[in-house]
């Protein structure tokens, strides 16, 4: 038996269902902040030091905590040399 996603409007099959569009949740975010981190052998102190911004605020981001706003998740892709796409 196959299980079927409702949603307001209709029934749908679960093969059905657009994966694109996934949304990013903060433990997620988190685990991807630290491992490109870990790629660039730096520490929550050396990211805060190249991004301008503080090290609780970083902290808050690796434990999933919270999600930076789009300002500063700008200047945590720039302090990671990568897109802001690929981080978030």
């Amino acid at each position: 038996m196959t299980k079927s996603i409702m949603s307001r409007t209709k029934i749908s099959d679960p093969n059905d269902v657009d994966y694109s569009q996934k949304i990013l949740t903060r433990q997620e975010f988190g685990r991807r902040l630290y491992n490109f981190m870990m790629q660039n052998r730096m520490s929550q102190s050396d990211l805060s030091r190249a991004s301008g911004m503080g090290r609780d605020s970083i902290s808050q981001y690796v434990r999933g905590r919270s999600v930076p706003s789009p300002k500063n998740l700008a200047k945590l892709a720039d302090a990671l040399n990568i897109e802001v796409d690929v981080l978030f």
